[in-house]
């Protein structure tokens, strides 16, 4: 509270003071901060930074709490009021954020083989969207029991498979702006174990008796 001192002189010269107290009431600046962007699916929580007693919020959501959860791009807008003790004075505040959603990347491939003898050399396609997309890569080759074989960040790596045994392809990206997708192909890549050729000759022959 401020109090005033207001002073009247009459016609006469006769002074008069009087003391007005005069309650003040900070304008309300709630911060919703800078503009945002989101991936797809993901959501952040917008705060109004701002919490002083008897204040009332208004979202263009319809919610009148200080903080919101967002899910969805958009402009989001927040009246904020706050009033004196006694309600007799209210003053008023706003701010806007803007939120943004990137597109959602898509992981897909393909494999040049997915069977094979042992030692199997395959190689992996990448065919992710959105193609124009510059993408980071993580590939994985599993066995059966879920360790890792083989690994590369490559786009479209190149493997030797030497054991055999079924393996599952695991491919995750992520854009440039943090977005990620995962594919998972169970049990798709199959290692057969290398035939060896054996024979019997029964009576055994003898190649030096036929030319000598």
């Amino acid at each position: 509270n401020i109090s005033y001192i207001a002073t009247v002189i009459d016609e006469f010269g006769c002074q008069y003071d009087t003391i007005i107290p005069i309650t003040v009431v900070p304008s309300p600046h709630p911060d919703l901060g800078e503009d945002i962007f989101l991936c797809q699916n993901d959501t952040i929580t917008l705060h109004a930074n701002y919490n002083e007693p008897n204040t009332t919020y208004l979202w263009n959501t319809g919610d009148h709490s200080a903080d919101i959860f967002v899910i969805s791009g958009g402009q989001y807008y927040l009246n904020v009021a706050t009033s004196n003790d006694s309600a007799t004075l209210t003053c008023y505040g706003s701010d806007t954020v803007n939120v943004g959603i990137y597109d959602s990347p898509n992981a897909n491939f393909t494999v040049s083989d997915t069977s094979g003898c042992a030692p199997l050399s395959i190689r992996l396609f990448d065919h992710s969207t959105p193609e124009e997309a510059n993408f980071n890569y993580e590939w994985m080759i599993l066995h059966e029991d879920g360790t890792l074989a083989y690994s590369s960040h490559l786009k479209n790596p190149i493997f030797n498979i030497e054991e055999p045994g079924t393996y599952t392809i695991y491919l995750h990206i992520i854009t440039e702006n943090g977005c990620a997708d995962s594919l998972f192909k169970w049990n798709n890549l199959h290692v057969h174990l290398q035939p060896i050729a054996e024979f019997e000759a029964t009576p055994e022959i003898s190649l030096y008796d036929d030319y000598n």
